[in-house]
């Protein structure tokens, strides 16, 4: 707001803050702090002010808190401003998220960095447990891969697999490995993340929904253990793998892990997987599992 003279800078107060009678599009938009250089006012809001929003803005001065001229010799106070309308013309927006690249050194995951306009945390508004993971496979859900910009060509149907962590200037997707490999992707090739949110699904922290985008991205896949050969010792069968070592020093909770994601069956096929009897519970033939080398 400019005047025709200098004026002097509000005091740091509800009381003067709330002089000023703000609406954007007919709602209340509350003053939360206010700047002066030389003749010109600034009012900073609550919530952002979006290209095309009708805005009005009045002024009732309260005693002792009063928008005063800059001359401390002759003080004029400035008692009404009658409610003016303006329509918003700048073309201002939260923005959207600027993508850098995957982290070269982790595969499976897309990093997401938005620039100048943070992010709304999942604990805002004192989100319970359950509601942020409901906000986590909502954000998921919102995002696709495919082939070609704005969701063209093919879909890779579920390759992102979950929210891995959401900071103020940062969103971390995981990606399977797995399902892009199955669909023939290769490291490098180029692939797009389209998001398309409905409201409040992801946020910046002014509120303001993040609607839609599409970024181009690389493929980083890491090299894939090859499935080489099984063999008998015992009553142990190695699997044997070729290209690169698989992790191993595995501890107990890793194996049981492991053991639980391994199935054993008969030659009748899928359906029927041996198991024993043990104590009247059916469990899996499986008792162990270990990791060493390529085995």
């Amino acid at each position: 707001m400019k005047f025709n003279e200098d004026i002097s800078n509000l005091a740091n107060t509800d009381i003067a803050r709330n002089q000023f009678t703000v609406l954007v599009n007919g709602r209340s938009n509350s003053v939360t702090s206010s700047d002066v250089t030389g003749s010109v006012l600034t009012l900073t809001l609550d919530k952002q002010v979006e290209s095309g929003d009708v805005v009005s803005v009045a002024y009732a001065a309260v005693s002792g808190s009063e928008l005063t001229d800059a001359d401390s010799t002759s003080t004029n106070k400035l008692f009404v401003i009658p409610t003016t309308v303006i329509t918003n013309g700048s073309t201002q927006h939260i923005t959207m998220p600027s993508m850098t690249s995957t982290d070269p050194d982790v595969a499976g995951e897309l990093s997401l960095n938005f620039v100048d306009s943070p992010l709304k945390l999942l604990t805002a508004d004192s989100a319970t447990e359950e509601q942020q993971t409901a906000k986590k496979t909502a954000i998921k859900n919102a995002f696709t891969i495919t082939t070609e910009e704005n969701g063209g060509g093919t879909t890779l149907t579920g390759a992102v697999t979950g929210v891995q962590s959401l900071s103020a200037n940062e969103l971390k997707l995981e990606i399977s490995q797995t399902i892009l490999s199955e669909l023939n992707v290769e490291s490098g090739d180029r692939l797009y993340l389209n998001f398309n949110g409905a409201a409040n699904v992801l946020e910046g922290d002014n509120d303001v929904d993040v609607l839609s985008f599409s970024q181009e991205f690389r493929a980083n896949l890491s090299e894939l253990a090859n499935f080489q050969s099984g063999s008998y010792a015992g009553n142990e069968f190695h699997l044997t793998f070729t290209d690169q070592q698989l992790q191993g020093g595995l501890d107990a909770t890793d194996q049981s892990d492991l053991m639980a994601k391994i199935k054993l069956y008969s030659d009748a096929g899928f359906n029927n997987q041996i198991k024993l009897n043990t104590n009247g519970t059916l469990t899996n033939a499986l008792t162990f599992v270990d990791v060493t080398g390529p085995t």
